[in-house]
C-alpha cells in the first residue's frame, strides 16, 4: 500500500508491501506517485525486498560471475573470493528477511 504526502515543499512516498517498507522523497507529487506504484509492483513481483534462500557461497559465486568480471582487479577479486568459499562461513544460510 503506498502512502504520498506533502513535507514542507517536497512529496514523500511511502510503501508498505507484502512487509516490505519503503520510502523516498521527490519534487512533485507525479514522481512521487509513478515510484510508488513501480516499487510495489516490484515487491509484488519478488524482484525486490527479499534475499534468495541461498548460501553465502551461492551469493558469493553470482556476485564473482556478474560483478566481477567488469572490474580491473577481476583476477584478484576472483582468488579472495575462492578462499573465502574454501571457509565454513560460505555454508551459512541467511535466518531472515532483508528490507531494501
Amino acid at each position: 500500500m503506498a502512502t504520498i504526502e506533502k513535507r514542507g515543499s517536497s512529496w514523500r512516498a511511502q510503501v508498505k508491501c507484502k512487509g516490505h517498507r519503503t520510502s523516498a522523497t521527490f519534487s512533485t507529487k507525479a514522481e512521487a506517485s509513478a515510484w510508488a506504484a513501480k516499487t510495489e509492483a516490484e515487491i509484488i513481483a519478488g524482484k525486490r525486498g527479499e534475499v534468495p534462500n541461498k548460501t553465502f557461497g551461492e551469493l558469493l559465486e553470482r556476485y564473482r560471475d556478474e560483478v566481477s568480471v567488469v572490474k580491473k582487479g577481476e583476477r584478484w577479486e576472483r582468488a579472495r573470493i575462492g578462499l573465502v568459499q574454501r571457509d565454513s562461513l560460505a555454508k551459512v544460510k541467511h535466518t531472515h528477511t532483508l528490507y531494501l
